[in-house]
């Protein structure tokens, strides 16, 4: 059974990486995570978010796939390289148009700004 919000303990929130070259897209979706009581942490680009995830540890990764200097690929092959980064589940958000997940992210999702509303 899935606790609903009122019963889950308060001191659990997870740590969201959002890693997007894009500042307005990163200060949209992180406002929306911290909304829903995650811990957000933000990268620029994949080099930035190789530097933090090897800081701390991560519960989910949200990964542009577009960026300068190491795009979205090479941070997945990065991750899934290594014995103890390759768990952590990502969430690749592009504008890209595809029909399923690069090889070793979890999910792969149309970047919320590039969704009709």
């Amino acid at each position: 059974m899935v606790p609903s919000q009122e019963t889950r303990s308060d001191s659990f929130q997870p740590n969201l990486l959002v890693v997007d070259d894009d500042e307005t897209n990163r200060k949209i979706l992180s406002g929306r995570l911290e909304a829903e009581g995650h811990k957000v942490f933000v990268a620029e680009n994949g080099r930035r978010a190789l530097e933090v995830i090897e800081a701390q540890p991560f519960d989910l990764v949200l990964l542009d796939i577009l960026m300068p200097e190491m795009d979205g690929y090479q941070v997945l092959q990065y991750l899934k390289s290594h014995q103890t980064l390759r768990e952590i589940p990502v969430i690749v958000l592009s504008a890209l148009t595809r029909s399923r997940a690069p090889l070793g992210a979890s999910k792969w999702r149309r970047r919320l700004s590039d969704q009709a509303v």
